[in-house]
């Protein structure tokens, strides 16, 4: 009964996924940026710290060449900028810009409402179970990124 149990719940994440994913595509395009999913992703973790492009690879479980296409597009439009390191030339680090934070906070704050208005019709009940369950999902999708093999989800 539990293997059914996974399997029905596989299922419905793999149905689920690409809902959430062209609901979140269609918010960004309405802020009118043109933004993957996936360039959102990086401006959001570029917020809290300086990366390299190496680790920024490795966290994202790209290639360098795919994360250095990403970042380019990302600093052509102004909103992450590119510099050596400091300790090692050869290292180049990115970080997000003032044009690149105005971006991601009116792209945040306007995805974030579309979803608060398409959970509205939820009641009480459904809300708990959704909150409650959220954090299982992340969980799981996080612990499976530690083994995943390297993907390149972020052209």
């Amino acid at each position: 009964m539990e293997s059914d149990d996974r399997q029905l719940a596989a299922q419905q994440i793999v149905e689920i996924v690409p809902l959430v994913m062209r609901t979140l595509a269609a918010e960004l395009r309405h802020t009118g940026h043109t933004l993957s999913p996936s360039h959102f992703r990086l401006l959001a973790m570029l917020q809290h710290r300086e990366w390299s492009l190496g680790d920024l690879a490795a966290h994202e479980k790209v290639s360098s060449p795919t994360i250095s296409r990403s970042i380019s597009t990302l600093e052509e439009r102004g909103w992450v900028q590119r510099r050596p390191s400091d300790e090692d030339r050869r290292v180049v680090l990115a970080r997000l810009t003032s044009d690149g934070e105005q971006v991601l906070l009116q792209m945040e704050k306007m995805a974030l409402l579309r979803i608060v208005e398409m959970l509205s019709p939820l009641n009480h009940e459904d809300m708990l179970r959704l909150n409650g369950g959220l954090p299982v999902l992340r969980k799981v999708f996080e612990m499976g990124l530690s083994g995943a093999g390297d993907e390149e989800a972020c052209e």
